[in-house]
């Protein structure tokens, strides 16, 4: 299966704290450089309002049927499967609502 986004990051974060000292200073670099692009994506969508997922590994997901009238009801959602692990839900929706 091809891990992507915050899954990727969540497995990832996972394996980095297993505690075995070796593996886990090559993976916490690996969690970094994965989390970069996440974090310019909430920045992007935080201040500007943009939704900039080419690759569609965001947890905020965008649904261009949706009518206009329901633009900030509808139109946007949270994909539980693509928040980080270590990113509470409560975080994960003020991000989305933000």
């Amino acid at each position: 299966q091809e891990l992507t986004g915050g899954v990727l990051l969540s497995a990832l974060w996972q394996l980095s704290r297993r505690g075995d000292a070796g593996p886990e200073a090559a993976l916490q670099g690996l969690v970094q450089a994965v989390l970069q692009p996440l974090l310019a994506m909430i920045d992007a969508w935080m201040t500007d309002g943009r939704l900039q997922d080419p690759y569609h590994e965001f947890f905020v997901l965008c649904d261009p049927t949706v009518p206009l009238k329901d633009l900030w009801t509808k139109m946007y959602t949270l994909d539980p499967q693509m928040v980080p692990c270590f990113m509470p839900m409560p975080v994960a929706m003020k991000v989305l609502r933000t």
